[in-house]
């Protein structure tokens, strides 16, 4: 799993890199529209983000750690046969 940056998921979600450190240490709470905006640029469980949200600042945290400042590594790119074979 690649860690995306403050900057990153701030520019996913066209907030501000401040802002996006504030979610992920739990010091502040998504307003509505960032809640669909995670949900959408992140294709996240809404039960799940609605969840973390209604848990508190702690809860959402992690899950912003877990779901959000973390992302899959990119597909390897596919092998090329070697001449011959």
């Amino acid at each position: 799993m690649a860690k995306l940056t403050n900057y990153e998921v701030g520019e996913r979600l066209g907030i501000d890199f401040t802002h996006a450190s504030m979610l992920k240490t739990g010091r502040r709470l998504p307003s509505a529209r960032l809640l669909v905006e995670l949900w959408d640029k992140f294709n996240l469980s809404g039960d799940d983000l609605l969840g973390a949200y209604k848990a508190g600042r702690p809860a959402f945290a992690t899950y912003m750690q877990e779901m959000v400042f973390t992302a899959p590594d990119e597909d390897p790119a596919p092998e090329t046969p070697e001449p011959g074979k």
